[in-house]
């Protein structure tokens, strides 16, 4: 189970449940994870781009395999993700960035179950740099409130949905915005 600095963010062992003669696993239900952590990376932009580029080239591949969808912000001094995929499979993927040298204070804004996929069809999807963003996600790893770092979650689900959408030509989204429940 990922510990995150905000707690627990997903049950360690997921319940069964009977319909008829089907038996469903909770694990194999889709979820949603957004979250933020400052970057560590270092150089110049081209050496900066060059590193991103190799985080996009292995997001891609390793979230095929693991039928991981997403997309990825990069503010300058910040990252802001969005990941949907099996709980299982999230959760050793935060591990996993938990412990790259590239990211610090990764901070787990929202972690739940969803119907849908937002980002269906990108393995990690790539805003561009988006300098412009920094001051709003570096307050997303400040808010502290629970309501508040889940309505920080749903912002960035929006956010990056609208700008993956705009960078595809896209400017009225099909999909429903995430929302609060």
């Amino acid at each position: 189970m990922f510990q995150s600095q905000r707690g627990s963010a997903s049950v360690a062992s997921a319940p069964v449940f009977f319909t008829g003669d089907v038996v469903v696993s909770m694990s194999d239900k889709l979820y949603r994870v957004a979250y933020v952590s400052r970057s560590l990376l270092e150089g110049d932009d081209g050496t900066i781009s060059d590193a991103i580029q190799n985080i996009l080239e292995s997001a891609r591949k390793n979230n095929a395999l693991a039928d991981i969808t997403g997309a990825l912000l990069f503010s300058g001094d910040y990252f802001g993700q969005v990941l949907e995929g099996e709980e299982t499979a999230l959760d050793e993927l935060l591990k996993k960035l938990e412990q790259d040298p590239r990211h610090s204070e990764v901070s787990v804004l929202c972690f739940e179950p969803v119907e849908q996929r937002i980002f269906n069809g990108w393995a990690m999807a790539w805003t561009g740099p988006l300098k412009g963003k920094q001051s709003e996600v570096q307050g997303m790893l400040r808010s502290k409130d629970e309501i508040g770092v889940r309505e920080q979650g749903l912002s960035l689900i929006n956010m990056l949905d609208y700008l993956v959408n705009q960078q595809q030509g896209r400017e009225n989204s099909v999909r429903q915005p995430a929302q609060a429940s």
